[in-house]
């Protein structure tokens, strides 16, 4: 019964976190604020073409990166990586296949939500950043054998 609980609640907040992430980019408040490079997607997300501001955008969000993670088809190019608190992260899909990237534990995702950003399409960028120090896990929702750390500082 317990068990079944944890795994609601975890559903919940998968849900909200994903409800908050495909929200326009209106709040400027927001922690995770996904950003999408059309120089290797001309779509959104929900399938309307991006004009020349998301691409101005994206490369500011880019060239202010403090962290690039990529994802390959074999997985995290590293096992660790180390980022100062509230710097950009930028999340870069070079893999055949879709990446949903959150935080551990796997399926629940509740080591920090702040890691929770969602899918990123094959050949696609996200950025986001993160505010709570420590040490924390992810991986590919997808194929949850594709892991690894960061520690935010």
């Amino acid at each position: 019964m317990k068990k079944a609980v944890i795994i609601i609640a975890g559903l919940i907040i998968i849900g909200a976190v994903t409800v908050f992430a495909l929200r326009p980019d209106d709040n400027d408040d927001a922690s995770i604020t996904p950003t999408i490079n059309t120089e290797t997607a001309e779509q959104s997300a929900d399938g309307q073409e991006l004009g020349s501001e998301a691409e101005t955008s994206t490369e500011t969000s880019t060239e202010m990166a403090a962290l690039t993670i990529i994802y390959t088809d074999s997985g995290f190019e590293e096992d660790t990586y180390s980022v100062t608190a509230g710097k950009t992260i930028t999340i870069k899909n070079d893999s055949s296949r879709s990446l949903d990237f959150a935080s551990d534990e796997h399926p629940i995702h509740t080591g920090n939500s702040e890691l929770n950003v969602g899918v990123v399409r094959a050949g696609q960028t996200m950025t986001f950043s993160v505010e709570k120090t420590g040490e924390w896990g992810f991986h590919n929702h997808l194929l949850s054998s594709h892991e690894g750390i960061l520690t935010v500082q």
